[in-house]
């Protein structure tokens, strides 16, 4: 009877252990998910927090030329309208077709036709993209670009291209032109602006710290036809929007990266081998896009 009995309870004893047991793995399991799950949804939320943060770059022109009016993305389709006014004329550079203006940028509504040598006042340039169309066989993205005018007193549009968009078919393609920073240097103030572009250079030039000729802090001489090639080619990253007269030379300073070394040159010193305007300013480029050959 004794030896009965004591085999119940350990029985029981070992049910009971065993009960417990999974009854406390099962606790354990839905305090891990409670744990997995609340940490699922402060990650969710500490990523969604940091997402909301991430905005898009707003390009500053200091609301003057460049300055973005409108913008859409829809389909895989961009839009980019940004302020322009300056006065042309018209010449041989624009196309053909380029010399109708449209009451849209659609070509639904012709409304004149421009006449070489005449004056147009442009208003608003507008860039298109269609990122939903095959490129170009050099990557260039399917697009137009149009000019807001106005002409013989009515407003309209015209189009200087209307196949790909690359290198100066937008004047601000990458927001080329915008303003990076201002510097103050040895009493004079510099407005820095984008611009990304190749040159050449020809002769001894110092590569300085800072714009401006009373910089005396040289962090690199190009020597071409020494230590460096005799065309040698700089890549440039900026561009101050004063300009400076040296040796009766009146030009702009420009920021370079060239072997390592990041500086300024003074850009009267350098060329631009190619036709055109030698800089990438926008306003420039726009005069030489729709007017006479150089």
């Amino acid at each position: 009877m004794k030896k009965t009995a004591l085999v119940k309870a350990v029985g029981i004893c070992i049910l009971c252990t065993a009960t417990f047991s999974c009854k406390g793995k099962e606790t354990m399991n839905e305090q891990n998910q409670g744990a997995a799950t609340s940490s699922q949804s402060n990650t969710a939320k500490t990523t969604s927090e940091k997402e909301s943060t991430v905005q898009e770059h707003v390009p500053n022109y200091a609301n003057g030329n460049g300055t973005i009016v409108f913008s859409s993305n829809t389909d895989g389709v961009s839009t980019i309208i940004r302020k322009c006014e300056m006065n042309v004329t018209i010449g041989a550079m624009l196309s053909e077709d380029g010399h109708m203006m449209y009451k849209d940028h659609n070509r639904d509504e012709p409304l004149a036709i421009l006449t070489d040598g005449d004056t147009m006042q442009i208003l608003q340039t507008c860039s298109i993209r269609r990122f939903n169309e095959p490129k170009s066989e050099w990557g260039s993205v399917s697009g137009e670009h149009w000019y807001k005018i106005k002409y013989e007193g009515q407003e309209g549009w015209i189009c200087s291209c209307d196949s790909f968009l690359g290198g100066m078919n937008d004047p601000y393609e990458d927001n080329r032109f915008e303003i990076q920073e201002t510097l103050s240097f040895a009493g004079k103030t510099w407005t820095v602006r984008k611009m990304e572009q190749t040159l050449s250079v020809w002769e001894n030039l110092n590569i300085r710290q800072n714009p401006g000729i009373n910089d005396n802090v040289v962090v690199y001489t190009i020597r071409p036809g020494d230590t460096d090639p005799h065309q040698t080619n700089v890549k440039t990253l900026a561009i101050t929007e004063e300009s400076d007269t040296i040796e009766g030379m009146t030009d702009r300073w420009l920021k370079i990266s060239y072997k390592g070394h990041e500086g300024w040159i003074f850009g009267g010193y350098t060329s631009a081998e190619r036709g055109g305007p030698r800089y990438y300013i926008p306003e420039q480029w726009i005069a030489f896009d729709v007017g006479e050959l150089p």
